[in-house]
């Protein structure tokens, strides 16, 4: 997964951005081509740090903004990358049930 990082009012270590894309590369099993991310750190007020991740591949596109407020970037991040594979889960079971619902065998006429 190619990621984009980008930050506003902190200064992170390398170590969280490593943490970032471990988490956004367990991702790449759900896409047929390579996506891409945009991960924006931010921390508001004091110390209530914000992660708004936004992927795009193909068509599709997923977002999750998720705040921390005991100032743990790591959890947040966990947090945001939890409730984008809930998206992607939510929409394959979607299109799943879609597709099995379209294709109906035709019911034999007897005469």
């Amino acid at each position: 997964m190619k990621c984009t990082f980008s930050c506003k009012k902190v200064n992170l270590s390398d170590s969280v951005k490593a943490y970032t894309e471990k988490k956004l590369s367990k991702l790449d099993r759900f896409f047929r081509e390579t996506p891409s991310a945009a991960v924006t750190f931010s921390v508001e007020k004091e110390h209530l740090c914000s992660v708004e991740i936004t992927i795009r591949s193909g068509t599709t596109l997923l977002r999750a903004q998720k705040m921390a407020p005991d100032g743990d970037m790591r959890g947040a991040v966990d947090a945001a990358c939890g409730y984008i594979e809930r998206q992607i889960l939510k929409n394959k079971t979607r299109l799943a049930k879609k597709l099995r619902g379209e294709v109906q065998v035709p019911a034999e006429d007897e005469a």
